[in-house]
């Protein structure tokens, strides 16, 4: 079953996503780096050896919290009310929704479409 959160929960968590997600992007920028300095066949094999390693630990460490990882770097919070609170690095917090959009042109089976916060916010 998956986990919902509450605004103040997937806050509370989101210093946690933005470590994890921080340090695995400094170490995947390193690898790519020493793409640059050696581009020997077998260096390139194991970086991105390496390099998936990493994007798969970051997968597993963000699922471990209860959250989604969306894609690299974008991080969902499933609110239970038909909408996720979403981050991306970068980002100073949680400042976006995301809803699924059926109608979505880009993808044949809908997709998950950012909104601001603001958007499902009533006054």
């Amino acid at each position: 079953m998956k986990r919902c959160f509450s605004f103040d929960e997937s806050q509370r968590l989101l210093p946690d996503i933005m470590r994890i997600t921080g340090r695995h992007r400094e170490e995947m920028e390193h690898l790519w780096n020493k793409l640059n300095v050696d581009p020997r066949p077998a260096t390139v094999l194991w970086t991105y050896h390496q390099l998936n390693l990493l994007k798969a630990n970051w997968i597993r460490l963000i699922r471990e919290t209860g959250a989604l990882p969306v894609r690299l770097w974008e991080v969902s919070f499933n609110s239970g009310d038909g909408f996720h609170y979403s981050w991306r690095l970068g980002e100073a917090g949680i400042e976006y929704v995301s809803r699924f959009d059926p109608d979505h042109p880009r993808r044949p089976a809908g997709y998950f479409r950012r909104y601001p916060l603001a958007s499902i916010i009533k006054d």
